[in-house]
């Protein structure tokens, strides 16, 4: 189970998840994709 969602892989993001992480958290990072060639769905 996720125990934190954060939205945004900027500075502040990632130093919460790690933080999070490093507390025992479950952490999962959002981070929206930059156009359509990037995202999983789309390789092949």
């Amino acid at each position: 189970m996720i125990d934190l969602l954060v939205a945004g892989g900027g500075p502040a993001g990632l130093a919460t998840a790690i933080h999070a992480a490093r507390g025992g958290l479950e952490v999962v990072v959002a981070e929206p994709a930059r156009d359509r060639s990037t995202r999983p769905a789309a390789r092949g």
